[in-house]
Order: C-alpha cells, then structure tokens, then sequence
C-alpha cells in the first residue's frame, strides 16, 4: 500500500500495517484533552512506520507538534499548512531528510536561520500567509537567508 486518507476514527487500523509511504491526516482537529488540557495528539505507533516519506497535517488546528513526530526521520515531506503554528518548532530539525516543508497559513511571525540549518536537503519552503514582519527568502543552493 502506498497512501491511505483515514478520518481520526480509524487510526487503530493502522497499528496493523507496515510499509506505508504516505499519510494524510487533514481536517481531523488532531488534539487530546488530557487532565483538562488540549494537546496536540498522533497515535505513538505511527512513528514506526520507518518508511515513512510524506505526511499531511494540514487544516487539523495545531499550534504545535505531536512529539512522537520528530522520531519520523525518513520524511522527504511534511505538510503542516492551516494550522495555529505561532513558533518555528525546535526539533524539526531531527527530520534531517525533509525536502519539502509547507507551514503555509499559520501564525509564524519570526523565522531564525539556526532552525532550519540542520535541514540540508530541504528543497522547497512553503511560508507564505503568515505573520511575518519582514520578507524573507531562503536560497537553497547557498543556503542563505535574504531579508
């Protein structure tokens, strides 16, 4: 199987499979309450899927990331877009084989070199309709920042 689109229901279905490429988990509002606060929730099995090259948590509400996330280090793309991400989340850096990263309408509003600077491969970076004060662009041939 190479991708399968799952509602937040049917997550214990994939505890039983292996080799999944791709996971779409749009639209799932994908938060737990635990001892009366709101955290942001991803099954800790899906952090065993070592094949695992693109991930989709767009649209899901998320002002940061489930941490069972960062253990995910095949992934080439990592879709966070339309979520409540104020800050750039520290340990992204972990996913040393991200090619592509869209954090595209979140709530971004400072972007720091020293994040992104263990992301050697990323390739594409999506950050457009956020909050930010200045304009920047990320030269990935130099890798550079240009303000």
């Amino acid at each position: 199987m190479k991708g399968i689109n799952l509602g937040i229901e049917d997550w214990d279905f994939l505890s039983q499979l292996d080799n999944i490429f791709t996971i779409t988990l749009e639209d799932n509002l994908l938060h737990r309450k635990t001892q009366g606060i709101w955290s942001p929730y991803m099954p800790s099995y899906l952090s065993r899927f070592s094949s695992l090259s693109s991930l989709s948590m767009m649209c899901n509400g998320l002002k940061v990331l489930p941490p069972h996330i960062y253990s995910l280090t095949t992934l080439a793309n990592l879709d966070l877009c339309d979520n409540e991400i104020e800050s750039f989340p520290d340990k992204l850096g972990m996913l040393v084989n991200l090619e592509r990263l869209t954090l595209s309408k979140n709530k971004l509003a400072d972007l720091s070199e020293s994040y992104l600077s263990s992301l050697t491969k990323l390739q594409y970076l999506w950050l457009d309709d956020n909050a930010f004060e200045k304009v920047m662009i990320f030269d990935a041939r130099t890798r550079l920042w240009i303000y």
